[in-house]
């Protein structure tokens, strides 16, 4: 039977303190302010929160490289200075957040209530004294018991605060580890908040209000919760060979690796609420030696059993190893800090266990000194943790027992709503104006990559669905009616203003200005404009439409553009504007009526030269264009005087699939495409330009159709608006599921891949045996490689992972886990969305059709 607690006031366990700010000089040379903690025994503190690097973001190197940060800046420390770090693994429940919306208010109901681990990681520095740190347990503060040293004389004081300065320097300056001075609201918290004492003492809970504690051997019970703790404190405890890191065998392939710290089993992974303390005192080394001389002839007198024998062999090994090595020997004590309800006690119990196990660490209950260990935990009370909680160990390896990531916290008030792959928590990552102000992004323009059945249009969706809610102009161009359902949506909830859907047919024909902004493609001494985008449009457009004997050449062009510098001089002079906008059979005549001739009578001007049909095949090129005159097949392009904006909504698709046979052996599929590019890149410029009533971003995708303007004629235009994007608040993005186009067009790579940002990779399972290729184009390092290797390893059945690098100093693996409402407006196989569009077609309702098809499918599950 356990032994029943004694119940002790908080107020009498809180610290006394006072509080001094020392000002002190970072590592650019500016001054900041150091918050230095005065218990009421003596000792000082300083103390930072600290940021570790993302789970499953550092290789077998990175880790080494922490670790030895840690080692140099512990180094820097003064004798009998405390290094307490600290790990707080706190639950916390997704709050629903109001939204207006059907999708988003699905969305967030979705993950409404649910319950994960939050990690905040603190580093506290006492300078203490041998009286204070090695004293025996039953003289410790929680019981009462005032041990207490003076204040540190000036001297030793300023030699500490500048001592914590070059720590906290050292341990941040690869960048690997961040970090923030605490300050007094952090230590004591406000009116509204609990400071971190508190929050400690009070096993997390943010209450204003304290609980006394109620204290038994083996179990510190606060508010209802049950605390155990979990000590390593003896050698005997520790593996006789032990390494920084475990490789996560489940997210691991055959040709990578990843890896977590070895602390991670009993940090992140370990799921409860609980607090890992790690102790580090720096004590002089020939008190050190001393310590472990005398239990070595201790152990080694009079009858001594083999066991003792062995250890004092040991420890004589070890005092070796020190003095050849010339490493550093330290005083130290791991321990968790668990908590639970009182009946989930012998679960938590055996979870730690299993944990310990695999880190190769035998773990040890404070069955007699809970309250000991508990209250050397408090921040700026580690020296507390008395004598007989102190192992002797190298400080290398204490460190490798540490934990030394995080979860992924996302881009804070970013526009993409994921989640963390760990535990499924939703998260922002943006692509826009954070990552940029941050540095992670030199344009906004991305490629996304993934294989049949990966996931792709489903990420694709929930991407630009969360664009077009946060105010981003979206236009799509698509091939399988991938975007039907999210489109449909929106036109519904936007009363028709979005949500567009184009799909072509023989009543609903596309029709396009080819003459956009024609006023401004002279300059002021009547030459082309060449930084307007029609010039460039139609002279690419035009050299779709004929390629001469022996192709377009430096000859030829020149009188090509000059056919349509002359097109809009006449334009200004005999253009009536009451009949509209000029539409392309005005080319078409005026090539007929005006340039024809003159070529063939040899006196057509063109780059300072006359020109003849052995220069220009005029009556080839009027045959050619004549198709897309009025009288031609393709009238109904390029011929409406007064065309609707296609693009005047801020949710555009074109489902392109059906213009792909209307002319299979001709240029119109390219054409079209093009000329959809081509009005994103006005409307991007126009709605950016100073005075203008749109300033939000705009974003043009390209689905597999961007293969039809794969050609050298549009290569031009492809990398004019993948390099210029950014200047108008635009990005610029392809979609695609083949290897091989990549791999066969010097355009798409040099155009595209190269002048994108944002690379996106969903399941690459398929060429986890071929990823030199992949790696290469897409710039993936080697740790990078292994994390798009990872994806869906561990997460069969559930939602798809996607990878997202931005530029070269971001990159991670997030869920797109999204509601079921939301799982039917994205989904692209037309199967499994059969019985939805059935209902759409009746009801008229996107809406109504995903609600009723939910419904019906609840049904039939719940009638099996």
């Amino acid at each position: 039977m356990r032994m029943q607690g004694i119940r002790i006031p908080a107020e009498r366990l809180y610290p006394s303190m006072g509080y001094y700010e020392e000002t002190v000089l970072d590592t650019g040379g500016r001054e900041h302010t150091l918050l230095v903690a005065v218990h009421k025994k003596g000792p000082l503190t300083v103390g930072w929160e600290v940021e570790y690097p993302v789970a499953y973001t550092c290789d077998e190197a990175a880790y080494d490289d922490i670790v030895e940060q840690f080692r140099l800046a512990v180094g820097h420390l003064p004798d009998w200075c405390v290094m307490h770090k600290q790990d707080v693994y706190l639950y916390e429940e997704y709050r629903e957040d109001p939204q207006d919306s059907f999708l988003g208010r699905s969305y967030e109901k979705h993950f409404a209530g649910r319950k994960y681990l939050t990690h905040r990681a603190y580093i506290f520095l006492t300078l203490a004294t041998e009286k204070l740190v090695m004293k025996k347990g039953k003289t410790s503060g929680i019981y009462g018991i005032l041990t207490s040293v003076p204040i540190p004389r000036l001297e030793r004081f300023e030699e500490f605060v500048a001592s914590c300065n070059e720590f906290i320097t050292t341990l941040c300056s690869t960048g690997a580890i961040r970090s923030r001075d605490l300050t007094l609201e952090d230590w004591q918290g406000t009116d509204s908040t609990t400071g971190i004492i508190q929050k400690y003492m009070m096993l997390g809970n943010d209450s204003l209000c304290m609980s006394d504690p109620m204290l038994a051997p083996d179990e510190i019970r606060v508010d209802g919760k049950s605390a155990q703790c979990f000590v390593i404190c003896e050698s005997e405890q520790c593996p006789n060979w032990i390494s920084n890191v475990v490789r996560s065998e489940g997210l691991s392939s055959a040709s990578t690796d990843i890896f977590l710290s070895l602390g991670s089993e009993i940090g992140l992974k370990f799921d409860c609420e609980h607090v890992v303390n790690h102790i580090i005192v720096k004590a002089p080394s020939r008190f050190i030696e001393m310590r472990e001389e005398q239990k070595r002839k201790v152990m080694t007198s009079g009858l001594s059993s083999k066991d003792n024998r062995l250890n004092a062999a040991e420890i004589g090994e070890f005092l070796d190893d020190m003095y050849a090595s010339s490493a550093l020997a330290v005083l130290c004590n791991l321990n968790v800090v668990a908590w639970s309800e009182p009946d989930r006690r012998n679960a938590i119990a055996g979870k730690l266990s299993s944990a310990f196990s695999s880190m190769r660490i035998t773990r040890k209950v404070a069955t007699s000194n809970a309250p000991i260990v508990f209250y050397a935990g408090i921040p700026s009370c580690a020296f507390e943790i008395a004598e007989e909680n102190l192992m002797t160990a190298s400080l290398d390896s204490t460190l490798c027992m540490g934990t030394y990531e995080t979860f992924d916290k996302g881009i804070p008030g970013g526009v993409i709503k994921l989640s963390e792959r760990i535990q499924g928590r939703p998260v922002l990552v943006d692509t826009q104006e954070r990552a940029y102000a941050a540095g992670l992004l030199f344009n906004y323009n991305g490629a996304v990559l993934g294989g049949s059945g990966s996931g792709k249009s489903f990420f694709v969706n929930n991407y630009l669905w969360n664009l077009y809610r946060t105010g981003t102009d979206v236009c799509v161009v698509d091939r399988g009616d991938s975007y039907q359902g999210l489109c449909g949506v929106i036109n519904e909830e936007s009363g028709g203003k979005d949500g567009i859907y184009y799909t072509w047919d023989k009543d609903h024909q596309l029709s396009f200005q080819p003459f956009l902004n024609w006023e401004e493609w002279l300059d002021a001494s009547g030459n082309l404009n060449q930084e307007e985008p029609g010039v460039n449009y139609i002279l690419t457009v035009l050299q779709m439409l004929w390629k001469p004997e022996g192709g377009w050449t430096s000859d030829n062009v020149p009188i090509l553009r000059q056919t349509i510098k002359d097109f809009v001089e006449d334009l200004r002079h005999n253009h009536s504007y009451s009949k509209g906008e000029p539409i392309f059979d005005d080319y078409y005549r005026f090539i007929y009526g005006k340039v024809s001739p003159l070529i063939k009578a040899g006196r057509y001007q063109a780059a300072g030269t006359y020109n003849s049909e052995r220069d220009f095949d005029v009556d080839r090129f009027v045959r050619a264009i004549s198709s897309y005159s009025l009288e031609g097949d393709f009238a109904f392009l390029f011929n409406d005087r007064h065309p609707a904006d296609l693009l005047g909504n801020r949710f555009v698709v074109f489902e392109v699939d059906a213009l792909d046979s209307v002319d299979k052996d001709g240029p119109f599929f390219q054409i079209c495409i093009f000329t959809i590019m081509h009005a994103f890149n006005v409307k991007m410029r126009r709605e950016a330009a100073p005075g203008s009533a749109g300033s939000g971003f705009k974003q043009l995708v390209i689905e597999e159709a961007w293969k039809a303007i794969a050609n050298e004629f549009a290569a031009a235009t492809i990398r004019e608006i993948w390099k210029t994007a950014r200047k108008y608040r635009g990005s610029a993005m392809v979609v695609t599921q083949e290897l091989d186009d990549i791999r066969g067009s010097e355009i798409i790579k040099d155009a595209i891949f190269n002048n994108s940002s944002i690379k996106i990779l969903l399941d690459q399972s398929a060429y986890e045996n071929n990823f030199d290729f992949i790696q290469d184009i897409m710039g993936l390092t080697d740790l990078e490689k292994a994390a798009v290797l990872s994806m869906n390893r561990v997460t069969k059945g559930k939602a798809k992972e996607v990878f997202i690098k931005m530029g070269s100093r971001f990159s991670g693996v997030y869920l797109t886990e999204v509601s079921a409402q939301m799982a039917l407006a994205f989904e692209s196989d037309k199967t499994r969305k059969k019985d939805v569009m059935e209902i759409y077609e009746r009801t008229g309702s996107m809406i109504t059709a995903i609600r009723t098809a939910l419904r019906d499918r609840y049904n039939r599950r719940t009638r099996q």
